[in-house]
């Protein structure tokens, strides 16, 4: 009998580690993994070309800026069409600096894969 075991990270790794992006994974990892790194977040909302898309009542604006009072924290806010538009290379150098990515499921949520460790994702 045979078993296959499949470690998904090791495979990102190959990626998120790879000697274009060393430099940035380190510099980020090592900020925060002192506990004197700053918080960066990232709100992804849907773009006017995705299938399924916010009702018409979301507002997204008021939702980010809520959560940076809430949190005091500063939220990017994009369209997931701004990070489609761009090369994996581009993008994995893009999500680095990130601790928190906010996106809806089906916009570009599988960016979070390329997140360094110690970041988080929420998928709403």
């Amino acid at each position: 009998r045979f078993h296959h075991r499949w470690d998904f990270t090791r495979f990102l790794d190959l990626f998120r580690k790879h000697p274009l992006h060393i430099d940035s994974y380190q510099r980020y990892a090592q900020q925060v993994g002192r506990g004197n790194g700053q918080q960066k977040i990232l709100f992804i909302s849907k773009g006017p070309t995705d299938r399924r898309r916010w009702t018409a009542d979301t507002n997204v604006t008021y939702i980010a800026n809520y959560l940076e009072d809430l949190f005091g924290v500063a939220i990017d806010c994009m369209n997931g069409d701004e990070i489609y538009s761009r090369s994996l290379r581009q993008q994995i150098e893009f999500i680095v600096p990130y601790t928190l990515v906010i996106t809806a499921c089906g916009a570009v949520s599988y960016i979070g894969a390329f997140m360094r460790s110690g970041s988080a994702m929420i998928t709403v």
